[in-house]
């Protein structure tokens, strides 16, 4: 039985793959005008009985496809595609298994629902007929199989690319859309290794990136991983031509750990920060970096993220996300960490090059959010602090409470707030601002 399906030109799809044939991005289909987004690029959205149908591809004796999709539900998604070499002979993958004519090859364990690039290189079957000049690609549902995925972008190569060519292909998809490539290099569209597996064995873990590659007509100015727990997004402003900043994490766990000898809690998940050339040259590159605080413990005041020896406070909140600015990383690699806990300005009293009597000046000022948890009252205590402003926002960025004062030893703010929500509480004094996860109960 033949399903309702999205039709899509073939031509878009087809690309002959020979020794002098270069890559074109504009023979390979991406969606521009899906209903939701990955990584934030368009994508559709194939669900229970819909799919895209190629009714014309030419049959070739070897082929390659690439698509790349997330699988929404391990229950409700069965299939990612099917090549169909006549209604009763296909030879199609699944995220179960491979079926071959009336053969089914089971996948490992392995095989999870999440972000995959998933890529193809096979032969006719034994079972084509030789008369055969056309076949019919189907992605997602298809006969008595149905489907629930994202889908983002699809490639079909006549015969099969070497594997510096291929690689260079799911680099570009992997940076694009989030997706954590296997224990292999990222390569840009020349070939230039971007991240080293053997390098950063221990940090190939939510793998996220932005860049410009006109190779591939890549730009990439904001990214986020696919992969589940992931908690911070990248993004940059402008970037030169050939610039790429990927980052990964050593999986560690979204909880605090304190050092005991700075008796700073830092979190458990460390970044490992990789930069390139832009235009051969290295520049000042400005970044940033949102934090979903959300995923994080309470009581996440004075959240300081640490890169290249720097101390960065956010500038904002927004969502439930912390949003830092104006972050300039090491020129080739660097760690990132977070950190929490007003002893941080003892670290920043080592490292800092201000002046001593600034310093001394910002180790003055102290704030208090109490009681946290609250049952629906609070207070808010500052001192040493000229000027203040203190705004309160819940979870969707709304701002619900502000306050304003200065030239005063002592702030004191008090309230009441709903309860069975969790809000924030940005504090901006002159040392910057620091946000306070308040959950009222």
């Amino acid at each position: 039985m033949r399903k309702a399906a999205f039709k899509i030109g073939v031509l878009l799809l087809i690309f002959a793959y020979t020794a002098q044939a270069q890559l074109t991005p504009s023979y390979w289909w991406k969606c521009n005008n899906g209903n939701t987004s990955y990584n934030y690029n368009p994508a559709i959205v194939l669900n229970n009985n819909q799919n895209i149908e190629l009714d014309s591809i030419p049959y070739f004796e070897e082929y390659t496809a690439i698509v790349v999709y997330h699988a929404m539900g391990a229950s409700n998604e069965k299939q990612v595609w099917q090549l169909y070499f006549s209604d009763s002979n296909q030879c199609g993958l699944t995220t179960r298994s491979i079926h071959h004519g009336k053969t089914t090859i089971q996948y490992s364990g392995d095989n999870r629902p999440g972000p995959i690039i998933n890529t193809l290189q096979q032969t006719s079957p034994i079972e084509a007929d030789s008369t055969l000049t056309h076949c019919r690609l189907v992605l997602g549902a298809s006969d008595s199989m149905t489907t629930h995925i994202k889908v983002a972008e699809l490639m079909y190569f006549e015969g099969k690319p070497g594997m510096g060519l291929l690689r260079r292909v799911q680099s570009y998809l992997a940076i694009k859309y989030g997706v954590t490539l296997g224990p292999v290099n990222y390569t840009d569209g020349y070939g230039n290794i971007l991240w080293r597996y053997n390098d950063n064995k221990k940090y190939h873990n939510r793998i996220m990136g932005v860049g410009v590659d006109s190779t591939y007509g890549l730009v990439q100015m904001k990214s986020a991983s696919e992969c589940d727990s992931s908690i911070i997004t990248l993004y940059a402003d402008s970037l030169m031509q050939g610039r790429f900043c990927l980052l990964g994490d050593n999986n560690g766990a979204l909880e605090f750990i304190q050092d005991t000898l700075s008796n700073i809690e830092y979190l458990s998940r460390i970044w490992k920060v990789n930069q390139t050339l832009g235009n051969n040259v290295w520049d000042t590159t400005h970044y940033g970096i949102a934090v979903d605080t959300l995923l994080l413990p309470a009581n996440c005041d004075s959240l300081v993220l640490i890169a290249n020896d720097e101390y960065y406070y956010p500038d904002s909140i927004a969502d439930g996300k912390l949003y830092y600015n104006n972050i300039v990383f090491a020129n080739d690699s660097t760690f990132m960490v977070l950190a929490r806990g007003r002893l941080l300005w003892n670290k920043i009293q080592e490292k800092s090059k201000q002046s001593t009597s600034y310093i001394d000046e910002l180790a003055r000022i102290s704030t208090q959010v109490y009681p946290n948890p609250s049952s629906g009252h609070y207070t808010i205590d500052i001192d040493g602090a000229s000027e203040v402003t203190v705004r309160i926002h819940n979870n969707l960025g709304k701002e619900l409470v502000s306050y304003y004062d200065k030239e005063k030893s002592h702030y004191s703010f008090t309230g009441t707030l709903p309860a069975n929500n969790v809000y924030y509480v940005t504090i901006t004094t002159e040392q910057g601002s620091q946000t306070t996860k308040l959950i009222v109960k």
